[in-house]
């Protein structure tokens, strides 16, 4: 579960999926570590994204260390951003990895969300887009 301090938190969920959560500009920031597959993986990635959009607060994925996802991790992201939008929150991506790019855009699934190259220009994106 994830820790009620907003902070860093770590969690490891085996060896193929791990995160760590941080905050920042008062936007909630998920680093991403492994595989985001098929049953537990893609499960833990969308139980934690979604208890962070709970607490109200924008969401931004870092993905550049996610080396793998599969169909069930696409579902998962279309269910945090059904969310996002059910919470009146944004939720960005940062650095996906070449091949997790490709199977969002293979989907279609990377028109949902805003892709950033770095954490500091989607906290800015932010920012801008609440002026």
């Amino acid at each position: 579960m994830v820790s009620s301090e907003v902070g860093e938190c770590r969690k490891r969920t085996g060896e193929r999926f791990s995160f760590k959560i941080n905050e920042q500009s008062g936007t909630v920031i998920l680093y991403c570590n492994g595989r985001i597959c098929f049953r537990e993986e893609a499960r833990e990635f969308s139980k934690i994204s979604l208890e962070l959009l709970n607490k109200r607060k924008n969401l931004i994925l870092e993905l550049s260390r996610v080396k793998a996802i599969d169909s069930a991790g696409i579902g998962e992201l279309v269910l945090v951003h059904m969310q996002a939008q059910a919470f009146e929150c944004a939720v960005r991506m940062v650095a996906p990895t070449a091949t997790v790019r490709g199977l969002l855009e293979l989907t279609n699934v990377v028109s949902l969300f805003e892709i950033f190259p770095d954490v500091q220009t989607a906290i800015a994106s932010l920012a801008a887009a609440v002026a």
